[in-house]
């Protein structure tokens, strides 16, 4: 870890304290975030009651300003919502850096997520074959040989970027014609049933989602996210109070607390057809299904220490 750079991570909340002090706890565990530079942006509050809440998130990121190499907190003064603000945070820092790592607030973050993130943003930096590096992954299997594969999908659940992949993104991206939603339903088809309705309800007015435009401008141009066997987060977020996941977490992930720093990564970015079977499952309409008539493959897991 001492030849490697380390990336600023970029923290996102709004009104959950409690769980953005996970986030805080976990983050601050980690090997290298001495070395790292934090910037947080929160969101503007709806509501008289969502300001009084945001009232206790300087006092607590306080607790924890002397942990990072520095610490900087934006509030925002209006509601921005969540793609506004992390399309605008994510650019902004990237003007000084050549690379970020993001977390959302109803995350937390294994031992190892800053060594293993800032790894992969090294190990891949010049093949932009790879667009985003995810510290993520659902139950697939443990690799004995390496500890990450690829999929044409990415993840927002803990991710990572370069600036060059990043500004190439058009945001504004639609297509014209029939003939085009066509072409990029065949497209979203083999990387899961649930990427093409989104969109579409992105452009409805059904959702607001930053992350939809960031999976389709991969998806038409074929670029690659890593993803680790073992994952290194695990979202904690699912309920009422969440403000896209209402339900029960359907996605089933292995991830545990640890301080394991060597890593084997997969030189070629390439997909493994058995790996994209699975994967693909979390996301089929079938799964889907099946999830709301009861149906578990096991237990989600928040985290084993």
């Amino acid at each position: 870890m001492n030849n490697i750079s380390f990336a600023p991570v970029i923290l996102f909340g709004f009104n959950r304290v409690d769980l953005f002090e996970s986030l805080l706890t976990s983050l601050v565990e980690c090997e290298g975030c001495s070395k790292t530079d934090v910037y947080i942006f929160i969101d503007g509050p709806r509501t008289e009651g969502e300001r009084l809440e945001q009232l206790k998130f300087t006092p607590l990121i306080n607790m924890y300003s002397s942990c990072f190499s520095q610490l900087s907190i934006l509030f925002s003064s209006e509601n921005q919502g969540l793609r506004r603000s992390l399309i605008g945070g994510v650019s902004s820092v990237l003007e000084n850096y050549d690379s970020v790592i993001v977390l959302e607030d109803d995350l937390i973050v294994s031992n190892n997520f800053l060594s293993y993130m800032n790894k992969c943003l090294n190990f891949y930096k010049n093949n932009n074959e790879i667009a985003s590096i995810s510290g993520y992954t659902n139950e697939i299997s443990k690799s004995n040989v390496v500890d990450n594969y690829f999929h044409l999908r990415p993840c927002s659940w803990g991710w990572a970027t370069w600036k060059n992949r990043w500004e190439v993104i058009d945001w504004d991206y639609k297509p014209t014609s029939f003939k085009e939603w066509c072409l990029l339903w065949l497209k979203c088809k083999p990387v899961g049933d649930d990427i093409f309705r989104m969109f579409r309800h992105l452009h409805s007015g059904k959702n607001n989602s930053w992350a939809i435009t960031w999976t389709i401008n991969n998806i038409i141009n074929k670029k690659m996210t890593s993803y680790p066997h073992l994952s290194k987060v695990s979202n904690i977020g699912f309920g009422v109070d969440a403000t896209h996941c209402v339900s029960d977490n359907p996605f089933v992930t292995n991830f545990k607390y640890s301080s394991e720093n060597n890593f084997n990564l997969l030189k070629e970015a390439k997909t493994q057809g058995w790996i994209v079977i699975k994967f693909n499952l979390y996301f089929s309409n079938l799964y889907k299904a099946l999830f709301k008539l009861g149906f578990r493959l096991k237990n989600s897991n928040k985290g084993q220490k």
